[in-house]
């Protein structure tokens, strides 16, 4: 019991003494930080980084440094929890948008799927955010055909098991991270919104262009051969393409294959 109440009492001494010396430049730096959400490894590298500047003293340990932007900058610390998964924890600073805090899960990952729809104003409501982290350069070697793409959609849609729940219970947001194929982030842009930041997702300007020409008269041509709307197969053509990043490079005959294949085991 004394060795534990020494070391608390160690402890307590060091965090003073930071507080003391370095608080001012600690807060100054975040204040400054664009980020507003970080794992503990990225603040454990600041710490290595900026010892010295900071004037931190060898004997501080990372818990000592932890304590301290927790009581002066503040950083506040989010548990992501997961049904099947380890969870995952995040320091964050005021009150960041899902969609940073989503982000925070993969490096190199951007919004997808209905939540980019959403950045762009086509959805308007938001419950579920996508983060996709592509998968590693594959062989693309495969051509589509009809067989391939009828037994694609024949199957039972692939759903993610990494999702993820906020210990706040303001944040009412289900985090599901995907790992689509690899396009080496084709059509992917950052795009600014007031509320939220700076965020990267897919640049559906390409996708109005897609079927702002040649494929307006395509989807008329498609949905009277399929007994469907011109705007149902507008939007199967958008969803199609802000959810499959590869089919920027789709012909016409691939999107005929792919709304027949939709409509014949989907409805």
């Amino acid at each position: 019991m004394g060795k534990d109440q020494e070391n608390a009492d160690s402890r307590k001494a060091r965090t003073r003494r930071i507080l003391r010396v370095s608080a001012h430049a600690i807060r100054d730096y975040f204040t400054q930080c664009k980020e507003s959400v970080f794992t503990q490894h990225e603040l454990f590298a600041l710490l290595a980084s900026k010892k010295a500047e900071w004037q931190l003293g060898k004997s501080i340990t990372r818990q000592d440094f932890l304590t301290v932007l927790q009581q002066r900058v503040p950083l506040k610390q989010l548990v992501l929890k997961s049904a099947k998964y380890p969870s995952v924890i995040r320091m964050v600073r005021g009150n960041p948008s899902c969609f940073e805090i989503g982000l925070s899960l993969r490096k190199g990952a951007y919004i997808s799927h209905a939540s980019a729809a959403y950045l762009h104003d086509l959805l308007d409501t938001l419950t579920v955010l996508y983060i996709n982290k592509e998968q590693t350069p594959k062989d693309q070697s495969l051509e589509l055909t009809q067989a391939g793409i009828d037994t694609a959609f024949a199957r039972s849609p692939r759903e993610s098991t990494l999702r993820y729940r906020s210990s706040d219970p303001s944040d009412e947001i289900e985090y599901v991270l995907l790992n689509g194929k690899s396009t080496d982030c084709l059509g992917v842009v950052w795009l600014t919104k007031p509320d939220i930041g700076r965020v990267p997702g897919p640049n559906t300007a390409a996708e109005r262009e897609w079927y702002s020409k040649p494929l307006r008269k395509l989807v008329k041509e498609e949905s009277s051969r399929v007994g469907r709307s011109p705007s149902f197969c507008e939007k199967l053509s958008m969803a199609i393409r802000i959810t499959r990043l590869s089919a920027f490079s789709w012909t016409a005959q691939d999107f005929r294959r792919t709304t027949r294949g939709y409509l014949k085991h989907r409805g």
